[in-house]
């Protein structure tokens, strides 16, 4: 969901029932993730679900502590030249680490919104990021 032209169009225009539709409660119902997060370029939450419900974006505050040191780390890393592998195929920009929310571990994974195609550029710095959180648990 995140390498995808529409994922941009619709965040950057604010389309809140598409993001919901599309990347958060999509992601809570299909894969189980219990926390979603858009954050704009200048990381500000522009939209939040919990548990398959859609809230108020300034909830992520009582997550941002936890998650704003994978979040820089991505962003430092993406602010670098793009670095290219053999195949020539562009690095894959991904933040991944094991968090505590609310005292519960969890799986996080941060990526930003790329375009898919050649249609729609991007300036850098100017990326959305999708940020996912699923706990762990033993059941």
């Amino acid at each position: 969901v995140t390498v995808w032209d529409d994922s941009i169009i619709n965040v950057k225009a604010g389309n809140q029932a598409w993001i919901e539709e599309n990347l958060s409660v999509w992601m809570y119902s299909y894969y189980g993730h219990n926390r979603v997060y858009v954050l704009d370029a200048a990381n500000h939450p522009v939209h939040a679900m919990r548990e398959g419900k859609v809230l108020d974006p300034s909830v992520y505050g009582e997550d941002a502590p936890a998650l704003l040191p994978t979040i820089e780390n991505l962003r430092a890393k993406m602010a670098e030249p793009p670095s290219e592998d053999a195949s020539a195929a562009p690095a894959k920009m991904v933040g991944e680490d094991l968090v505590a929310l609310g005292g519960k571990p969890a799986i996080l994974s941060i990526m930003p919104l790329v375009p898919s195609t050649n249609r729609l550029t991007q300036a850098p710095g100017s990326e959305y990021l999708h940020i996912s959180v699923e706990f762990i648990s033993d059941k």
